[in-house]
This record gives C-alpha cells, structure tokens and sequence, in this order.
C-alpha cells in the first residue's frame, strides 16, 4: 500500500480529522509545514517543542578536542555490534547486561526493526490512543492490523479489562508510550508490571517507547521489569540532540539477539562518528542531565502560572503532569483543537498542536522545553484567544 493511503488509513482510525494547516494527515507533515510558517515570521511563536533545548555549548565544549582528544578513544568501528563504549555507557546507566542492547538510528528506527521481526501479515497488535501517530503507521506498515486500546483521561491509565480483551481476540503486541505522548503522564512501574503479567498470559510482547522516561528518572527502563517488555529510547527528548541519530532497543537477550539477525543484512545505519560522540555524552552525563533540568526550572513555573490562570478562567481541563515537557490540556471553549490553531495562527502568530494528530480532537498539545520568554508570549496570546472565542 502507497505511504499516503496508509497513513490515512491509520489516522482515520485514530479519529484524526484535521483541515488548513493541519491538513498534512500526519504530526511530522504538521510539524514540517509549521516550522516553513515559523521561518517566515519573526513574531511567531512555537508551543510546539516537545524536546529539550540542543544544548550547543555543552556540546561543542564536549568535542573542542576533535578526535585527538577524548573523542578519539569512542571513535571505533560500530559494524555489527554498535559502539562498545555506547552500549557499556548505557548499560551502567540502565543497570543492565550488555547482551539486552541493541543501538538503532533513533528510536523509530528502533521501532521500525523490533515491528519487522514481531509483527506477522495480518496479526492483531494492539497500540494505546491517544497516541503517537508514528506507533499504528509504523506497526501497519509492518503487516499488522490495528486496534486502539484507550488510555482515558484525566489520568491516561489504561483499562486491563480492555487489554484483555484484545490478547484475548488475538492480539500479540502492545505498543505503548512512557512518559505517555501526548499527555506526559507517566504509568508506574507497579502498572506495568500488571500490563506485562496479563500480556505474559497470552504469550504477548509489550514494546514501549521510552523517549520522554528520562523525565521522570534518567535510570529508569522498563525491560527491567519483565523479560516480555522491550524498549526503544534515545538521546532526542530529554537531551535535545535529535541531529546525533542515536537510539537503542533493551530487552531480553534472546529477543535482542533475534532483532539483530533478522537484521544482519542490512546496513545497520548507525553512524561511527555521531555514536562515538553518543557514547562521551552517555560518559559525562551529568552535565546534560543538568542542562535539561535548569531548563525545566524555568520553563514550568511559567506554564503552571499561565494554566492556572486558564483553568480559573474555565477555558481547559487537565492537570500538568509532574515530569516531562509535554502537557496535553482540554479545550472546554466551543472550539475544537484544530479550529483553535488555525484561529491561534491566523490572529497571533502562534503554533500549537491540535489533538487530533493525536486522536483527540477537543485537546491540544503543549511543548514548555524551550525558551521561558517566548513560552510565556504564546501562552498569554493563546489565553487571550481562547477569552475571546468564549465570548
């Protein structure tokens, strides 16, 4: 099936209808024409980062050396097993074996090859709503046929009686979201646990993206918790270094070692240079764990400040998750979240991400990872619209 007639397919079943500038059908087409319009006014404002801040001191301080320096002792061969100083990196952080890592392009990439191994032509895999539009593209793409499993709101939890229902249909794979995307609510270890119990009772795998996890603990990966949990993660989100094309899978040492066969022809599309500078980051973490939570520091008192102020006014629902750099708030105005952005667009020149990318249309999503100053101008700008929208 043509790329186009599958994500459609896929969004439609997600509930995604969108018109004007989120017409694209897909959030990364949103994302592609939002950043065109941004680049043309230089009074605009992005509510849409949903990453940390590159932070480019850090880095270029980190390579001043170049290779010559401490760069040159990661810069090794990566064909067939990835960088080893990469993978030991990560294995002390996540306190696990070696042997459960595989290192990927970035985490859909990583998405992208555990779908290719797990995922039958025809099989029923199971993917949380709202969700990430990239989890069914990718999973139909590979063959399967989706059903949404709801992650309800306020809190994004998610019904075991529902789940079990679809392993009890046939369902065999469960992709899900932690910190979930686009709420950034976090489902405790405790949870699952339970989701991993009832999926091990129908021989099913639950792969979660784990690219926002670090918010909440920078040690936490959920393959620790049962041997049918799978994880892909990388360093875009709570480092903000999407350019380093740098992400993992971490799970059992047999399903790893199967990713990696199933794969061995192909050029494994992991970058010598990018991860061996992946691996000096992993090696002075501390620094970057700091720079994402100085700009946390800042950036989240103004966005309570403002929600608060929106909430008293009765223009959105929903509480701020405690960690993460997402916030995915109900419009209570009679607008939906696309007709909001358009009007937020058109009016004040600012961007935000209607809902409906997500499977949500009465919400939008939020992205506080940025710049303190021009958050607080989009979320005045977007408070004045919505009072105005009221009345």
């Amino acid at each position: 099936m043509p790329r186009s007639s599958l994500e459609g397919m896929v969004l439609r079943s997600c509930g995604a209808s969108v018109a004007g500038l989120s017409d694209l059908g897909t959030y990364t087409d949103w994302s592609v024409a939002a950043i065109r319009r941004l680049r043309g006014r230089a009074d605009a404002v992005a509510l849409f980062d949903s990453s940390i801040a590159e932070p480019t001191r850090l880095l270029s301080g980190l390579l001043e050396g170049g290779l010559e320096g401490p760069l040159g002792s990661s810069f090794v061969s990566v064909f067939g097993s990835g960088n080893p100083l990469l993978i030991e990196a990560l294995a002390a952080r996540y306190r696990l074996s070696p042997d459960m890592l595989l290192t990927t392009t970035g985490a859909i990439n990583g998405l992208e090859l555990l779908l290719n191994v797990l995922v039958a032509p025809g099989q029923t895999v199971l993917v949380e709503r709202p969700c990430f539009d990239v989890l069914p593209i990718l999973a139909a793409k590979a063959g399967a046929e989706i059903r949404f499993v709801e992650r309800v709101y306020p809190d994004y939890d998610l019904d075991l009686a529902e789940l079990e229902q679809g392993f009890a249909a046939g369902a065999r794979l469960l992709l899900l979201t932690n910190l979930h995307n686009p709420s950034g609510h976090l489902l405790p270890d405790a949870r699952l646990r339970q989701i991993a119990d009832l999926a091990a009772r129908y021989q099913a795998t639950v792969i979660i993206d784990e690219v926002y996890r670090g918010f909440a603990d920078p040690q936490a990966c959920a393959a620790t918790l049962a041997p049918n949990i799978v994880t892909v993660n990388s360093l875009t989100k709570i480092y903000g270094l999407f350019g380093l094309k740098c992400g993992w899978i971490a799970g059992n040492p047999a399903l790893v070692e199967q990713v990696r066969r199933h794969h061995a022809h192909r050029d494994p599309g992991v970058a010598k240079l990018t991860h061996a500078v992946a691996a000096l980051i992993l090696q002075n973490s501390g620094d970057f764990d700091a720079h994402w939570q100085a700009i946390l520091a800042r950036t989240r008192p103004v966005l309570l400040s403002h929600v608060e102020a929106m909430r008293a006014d009765g223009l959105m629902e929903g509480d701020v998750p405690p960690e993460g750099c997402i916030y995915f708030p109900r419009l209570t105005a009679p607008l939906s979240g696309t007709r909001l952005v358009e009007r937020l667009w058109q009016a004040e020149a600012v961007l935000a991400v209607p809902g409906a990318l997500f499977g949500d249309e009465r919400h939008l999503r939020i992205g506080f990872g940025a710049d303190p100053v021009a958050l607080a101008r989009g979320l005045m700008r977007l408070h004045m619209v919505l009072r105005q929208e009221r009345s």
